[in-house]
């Protein structure tokens, strides 16, 4: 079947819908249509170009921090960044990176590369308690709104970039379906979702003062580390880059990084402590801090 005629197939590059031979008319309803199309879509803002130009507007919209307390403790509802200690860059998400299986409602998250940590809609976020419906004895439930070491949180997308939609960082075991893309180590997340796996704990990075740590108000600014309830690993920077349409960004994941520790291995089992109990510390891909903003006037 041919559907182009003598004409347009000999004419080449000099044949146009103007010249009235072949389907002069087909050709001509065919350039009225797509210009009609065109308008259409620019009128109602879905051209991709614009679709995309609207999505990097809410991404970066700027947000300003909380003010940073008298006693520079953080507080639940304040609105802070969730920095790394190696590249002092601040964690980030994105919502249209989403999970393209069906009911995976999540997004993903991402570190930004130095010097890109202003406080924008996609870099920010602010916390809140996690109370079990069934508390046990093990369980450090304090009272009032000031963040502690070892008290369990959720960790919410800002509301500047989230809307109504209530987002949690999580993070789930690795299995066949669900893992880092890159790194393969454990998958973590933003979801809409609300169960144990968008639990963290906020804990001190040197184990042997967890416990006494456990009650302490925990400062912004201060080194700490996020650990998944229910798999115990560390919130974690990788070393690997993933493209988005940020540029190249590194990938979070959840994964206890801890060296050899062999001088505190040693120091320790000179005092009769068992190997096996030894705790080890956990490397700087596994520190982060809280981030709020310059101390009010």
């Amino acid at each position: 079947m041919h559907y182009f005629t003598k004409q347009m197939i000999q004419g080449g590059p000099r044949y146009g819908s103007g010249v009235r031979v072949g389907n002069w008319n087909e050709d001509k309803e065919m350039g009225e249509t797509l210009e009609k199309n065109f308008l259409y879509l620019k009128e109602t803002g879905s051209l991709k170009l614009d679709a995309y130009h609207m999505r990097m507007a809410a991404s970066l919209a700027e947000v300003e921090l909380t003010p940073k307390q008298p006693d520079g403790s953080i507080r639940f509802g304040d609105v802070l960044q969730i920095h790394s200690a190696i590249s002092q860059s601040a964690v980030a998400c994105d919502l249209h990176d989403k999970d393209s299986r069906v009911g995976e409602n999540a997004c993903m998250v991402t570190c930004q590369v130095a010097g890109q940590s202003f406080p924008v809609a996609r870099n920010t976020f602010y916390l809140s308690k996690y109370i079990p419906e069934r508390p046990s004895v093990n369980d450090l439930i304090f009272e009032g709104d000031v963040l502690r070491y070892g008290q369990k949180v959720h960790i919410h997308m800002g509301p500047a970039y989230s809307g109504e939609e209530k987002w949690q960082l999580f993070s789930k075991i690795v299995c066949p379906t669900h893992f880092a893309k890159h790194s393969h180590h454990q998958l973590v997340g933003m979801t809409t979702r609300t169960n144990y796996e968008t639990v963290w704990q906020v804990v001190t990075p040197n184990p042997d003062e967890r416990l006494v740590s456990e009650g302490i108000e925990v400062q912004a600014g201060a080194p700490i580390n996020i650990v998944h309830c229910a798999t115990n690993q560390g919130l974690h920077l990788e070393d690997l880059v993933h493209e988005n349409d940020f540029g190249p960004e590194l990938e979070i994941s959840a994964f206890t990084s801890q060296g050899k520790s062999k001088k505190n291995n040693c120091e320790l089992a000179s005092t009769g402590s068992v190997r096996a109990a030894i705790t080890k510390p956990m490397t700087n891909s596994n520190v982060f801090c809280f981030v709020t903003g310059v101390p009010a006037p």
